[in-house]
């Protein structure tokens, strides 16, 4: 049964699967699930890092697997966990806490006038933008600060290669090279699964990862981790207390042999095996996958498919219609509207295949005019049938 407070954004979900929320808290939640026979639930899981406090709370509440809430909070607020991380000793990028303007700007300026700004509870590099120089920083603190008056976090800027390094209760199972875009903001295109790494950076990146999670108390369940390594030093950036979103599952499970939303769902019901440690073995295949981001208008299809999925050692090409009604820069990585992965004996094979498919694939632009009839007949319809199951 999915929970939602906005259910038509589900139209894959059928209808008898769906429960619409007036509000998602814990009472609400519990409240539901009794409606449905609390003997009934086997668990409760979620995939996104918003409801991930809430999905362990009431998991705990109804005595079933869950990982930690507290450590799930601390690590969803980005300020709190460099705070508490660095209070037991665990020091790495320089950061500061910033309640105003100048704040921001004078820690900046200490950085050598260019620093990363981050919201400190949002997931998705939501809020997030390098700042190169201090009007920047000046203009992007200001909107920050309107709209979280708590403060936002000001960190400094590691330039390196991205890895994410993939957990399950507190030990690393494999790590992946995350491609990012440069730019104002981290769009994410793509990974290699397994990442190219030599042994020893690779072990020590995967313990710097741990120690951190043993800190925090993250223990129980997936985790993705995101960190740079610079000079052949790891550096946290963040943690992601729930399973790799988006395209990770597919080029996790290619790449690493790891079903990990399955490993999620058992999880939850308590039936899952602990994933076997990362080990230096050479492995016998790259999974890399490249994502294909939204252009800045809405979008009415993608073809080149066929052609896509021709090319040698390409295993997927998947369409997301359902991202293709949104205008608007493409900010974040719910902006991507398709995807290929290819699967070769060696990176660089991989590499070039997922790169030539995704070539090949040709966004057709929405009109003005279809985009507004739509979205007027999607409000006629939302208010006609809002799919309130009960």
């Amino acid at each position: 049964m999915l929970l939602s407070l906005t259910p038509w954004m589900y139209p894959q979900v059928p209808a008898a699967n769906l429960i619409r929320m007036r509000e998602m808290k814990e009472a609400s939640v519990i409240a539901t699930i009794d409606q449905l026979g609390r003997e009934k639930v086997a668990g409760v899981y979620t995939p996104r890092s918003h409801w991930a406090e809430l999905a362990a709370r009431v998991a705990r509440a109804i005595g079933r697997p869950h990982s930690d809430p507290d450590a799930i909070a601390l690590c969803h607020d980005k300020l709190k966990m460099r705070q508490f991380l660095a209070q037991n000793g665990f020091t790495d990028v320089a950061f500061q806490a910033a309640h105003s303007v100048d704040e921001a700007c004078t820690f900046a300026r200490n950085l050598g006038g260019s620093a990363v700004l981050k919201a400190t509870g949002t997931s998705g590099a939501h809020g997030v933008r390098l700042c190169r120089t201090l009007n920047e920083v000046r203009e992007h603190a200001d909107k920050l600060l309107r709209k979280s008056p708590g403060g936002l976090l000001v960190e400094e800027h590691i330039q390196g290669p991205l890895y994410g390094v993939e957990v399950t209760h507190g030990k690393a199972y494999g790590v992946r090279h995350c491609f990012v875009a440069e730019g104002l903001a981290p769009i994410l295109l793509g990974a290699q699964a397994p990442a190219t790494m030599p042994a020893e950076q690779t072990d020590a990146l995967i313990a710097h990862v741990q120690k951190a999670l043993a800190l925090v108390g993250y223990t129980r369940g997936a985790a993705n981790v995101q960190a740079v390594v610079r000079d052949n030093q790891p550096f946290l950036i963040e943690i992601n207390p729930r399973a790799p979103a988006g395209t990770a599952p597919a080029n996790i499970k290619a790449g690493l042999g790891v079903d990990i939303a399955e490993f999620c769902l058992r999880f939850a019901t308590g039936t899952a095996e602990q994933i076997q440690p990362y080990q230096h073995n050479k492995p016998e295949h790259t999974a890399v996958v490249r994502s294909l981001p939204r252009i800045k208008g809405s979008v009415r299809t993608v073809s080149g498919v066929e052609a896509a999925t021709a090319v040698p050692h390409v295993q997927e090409v998947c369409v997301i219609p359902a991202l293709f009604g949104r205008r608007g820069p493409a900010f974040n990585l719910a902006d991507r509207v398709a995807y290929v992965q290819s699967v070769a004996k060696t990176p660089q094979a991989a590499n070039d295949s997922a790169t030539a498919s995704l070539g090949k694939l040709v966004q057709i632009p929405e009109s003005y005019w279809h985009y507004r009839l739509r979205r007027w007949r999607e409000k006629l319809m939302r208010r006609i049938n809002p799919r309130q199951i009960r």
